[in-house]
């Protein structure tokens, strides 16, 4: 039986470690690491309320990006002026915007009575058709391209691989950029200066009217999304941070316990949670702002799309006052020289990215829990990221909604996410339900869409299947009511499999994931549209992209064991908090705690 007081090297053994393993290995030396980092973070200024609340308000500034100008805006103005280059020859039908209002039994008899053109229409269902005013009957749209890098595209094809390469770029960027966060005061310094490029290349939209500036357009919208993606990177390496400087987790010496992990995940979860939920709420105020300019502003032309853009790029640029000001800097170590000229001096920031990600990718194979989320998270935020730029383009193309149901669409979904996220908050504290099963069970839900959508295929005009405006709107509420709960308990589960000091440098790898994905979906739908004509088909393939991932979360990933292995939950130590005075009789001095280093 041990002495009160005494520990041994089977005190400090770390689940699934061997007792024999070398002291020098690299798994033990990388806990060993995270252990003294922690500690030292100890030592560094606690994350006041002030701080907080200044993090929670970018998601507040910039998620009106994400809701309305990528998924929504930016999609429907690169398509209509991509189509208006196309169709030149051709105008909409006055009074005739829309075929089927009444049952398919619109009256064109007004324009084949005078008619000396044929005109553009809407059927919905079909979406873009050509009224033939000679014969009176609709007729398919002629096939119609504009050039993009030295190929002719269609319209639809054109807005999808701009946000593929929009992503791509951003890609590459994280590559370039993100790991060097880590360093010194960088975070903050590459943090801000992300932002300030967003916003600008977002706001310059407002410039673009002529259908000849399509390319234009497409080039604005690359850069904007670049940066915006580069400052989520930045905003979320700082999460563990503030979590691990939040008060209540400070007064743990160490989460060794189901109890102390229990207090932690709970801070964790709730400013994630509370983060996306401010983003969706400032979200509802731009889009009800959208909804009313839809109401008053012509509804041809591109005019309400872009004004809507530039208010959200000013919303963005306006509420990232906060972080910026209030932000702790929360520097890193600093980037070592190394021993060629490509890894000393200036060039050691350019090629710090690429050595960063690389060893990331090589510490993964070391930690294959975080390794094997990534590749979970990799295909699941493809498929709901997909669900909602085709949702759009479906009800644009084929339902023929206008901006102003456009509008009332987007504003029900980001509602519905505010809901949504409050109730799933609410289901996971009272019942302690772990965040990884959260994440299976919103995506268990998302099932549900694809299939709704495939339902139409069996259907007649007018019955089930995404086949009526209503139903778009059912759609939109239940994928709004999941999409806070499975970006926030994500990115929960995400930043406990990150290593202690290497924040930024995951989070690239995170982001990677996630974009490096996203342009998979919108290339993949457009190629199916393009194959078929019919964008339905691609429910199939977000269907598959959706039960993937549950069955691998639920088989693969071990969530626990992942935060062992990358030091973020150990085993009960003699660390000198309250329960140690029962557990080992008393607590813990400088000299045990200096013993867990070494028994590591």
């Amino acid at each position: 039986m041990k002495k009160t007081g005494e520990t041994s090297k089977s005190t400090y053994n770390i689940e699934g470690e061997d007792e024999e393993e070398s002291p020098l290995s690299p798994t033990r030396n990388a806990r060993r690491s995270s252990i003294k980092l922690l500690k030292t973070r100890g030592e560094e200024p606690i994350a006041d309320q002030k701080e907080i609340y200044s993090w929670y308000c970018y998601d507040w500034a910039n998620s009106n990006y994400s809701a309305i100008v990528i998924t929504f805006f930016a999609p429907i103005l690169l398509n209509t002026l991509a189509k208006k280059y196309a169709n030149a020859d051709y105008e909409t039908c006055d009074g005739g915007e829309i075929w089927g209002e009444s049952g398919n039994t619109f009256d064109f008899s007004a324009q084949t009575s005078n008619c000396t053109t044929s005109c553009l229409t809407c059927q919905r269902g079909d979406g873009s058709q050509i009224w033939n005013c000679a014969t009176g009957q609709l007729e398919d749209l002629p096939s119609s391209t504009v050039p993009f890098l030295g190929f002719d595209v269609s319209p639809f094809s054109f807005t999808t691989t701009v946000i593929s390469i929009s992503v791509a770029f951003q890609a590459l960027l994280f590559i370039l950029a993100g790991p060097c966060a880590d360093h010194g005061n960088m975070r903050k310094k590459l943090f801000v200066g992300s932002i300030l490029g967003g916003t600008i290349s977002t706001m310059a939209l407002i410039f673009v009217a002529a259908p000849e500036a399509y390319w234009f357009a497409g080039f604005l919208v690359i850069v904007s999304n670049c940066f915006f993606g580069l400052s989520v990177v930045f905003y979320n390496a700082y999460l563990p941070l503030l979590v691990d400087a939040h008060p209540k987790v400070r007064e743990l010496k160490m989460v060794d316990s189901d109890k102390e992990r229990r207090v932690r995940e709970d801070v964790e979860n709730d400013m994630s949670s509370k983060g996306f939920i401010s983003g969706y709420v400032g979200s509802v105020f731009l889009l009800v702002v959208s909804v009313i300019l839809a109401m008053i502003l012509p509804s041809d032309g591109t005019i309400t799309e872009r004004v809507c853009i530039f208010i959200a790029g000013a919303w963005w640029l306006g509420f990232s006052f906060f972080p910026i000001m209030y932000l702790k800097p929360r520097p890193g170590p600093p980037l070592e020289d190394g021993n060629t000229y490509m890894t000393s001096g200036k060039m050691k920031w350019i090629t710090k990215g690429i050595t960063a990600i690389v060893d990331a990718i090589r510490s993964a194979k070391t930690l294959p829990n975080t390794l094997i989320f990534l590749v979970l998270y990799f295909i699941y935020s493809d498929g709901y990221g997909t669900i909602g730029s085709v949702g759009v383009l479906f009800a644009t193309e084929n339902m023929c909604m206008g901006s102003m149901s456009m509008g009332l669409l987007v504003l029900e979904i980001t509602i519905s996410a505010i809901l949504g996220g409050y109730f799933v908050l609410w289901i996971q504290k009272k019942y302690e339900i772990k965040a990884k099963t959260v994440v299976i069970a919103c995506l268990s839900i998302y099932v549900l869409l694809p299939l709704y959508g495939l339902l139409g295929f069996a259907t007649s005009d007018g019955g089930l299947g995404l086949k009526n405006e209503w139903e778009m709107f059912v759609f939109g509420f239940i994928y709004g009511s999941q999409l806070g709960a499975v970006q926030s308990y994500t990115r929960t589960v995400f930043s406990d499999l990150t290593p202690p000091g290497r924040e930024a440098e995951f989070f690239s790898l995170y982001e990677i994931t996630d974009k490096g994905s996203s342009w998979m979906g919108p290339l993949i739908v457009g190629i199916m549209h393009g194959s078929t004509g019919d964008i339905r088909y691609s429910f199939f393939y977000i269907l598959a992209v959706m039960l993937i991932p549950i069955l691998g979360l639920i088989f693969l990933v071990d969530h626990e064991a992942g935060m062992r292995a990358v030091g973020r939950l150990h085993d009960e130590q003699n660390d000198g908090d309250e329960r140690d005075t029962v557990i080992f009789g008393k607590s813990s001095n400088k000299k045990q705690e200096d013993s867990l280093l070494d028994a590591l």
